[in-house]
């Protein structure tokens, strides 16, 4: 299996989401220290299920039509 290659992006957020994003990356490291969750890692995690959830709703839509 090919390993899936990443591109840098710059995006910019609120800070209260960039708050809540670094709150959630400590907790994730404390509950697992042997695993550490970086700001950038968990917002990837999160903008690629919700773009893999958009893109298998804009699938079932296609196959609803």
């Amino acid at each position: 299996m090919e390993q899936e290659r990443f591109v840098s992006i710059t995006i910019s957020l609120p800070k209260a989401f960039r708050d809540q994003m670094r709150r959630m990356a400590a907790e994730a490291s404390l509950k697992d220290p042997d695993e550490f969750m970086s700001i950038s890692q968990l917002g990837r995690e999160i903008l690629c299920d919700h773009l893999k959830n958009l893109l298998e709703q804009a699938e079932k839509e296609g196959q609803n039509k």
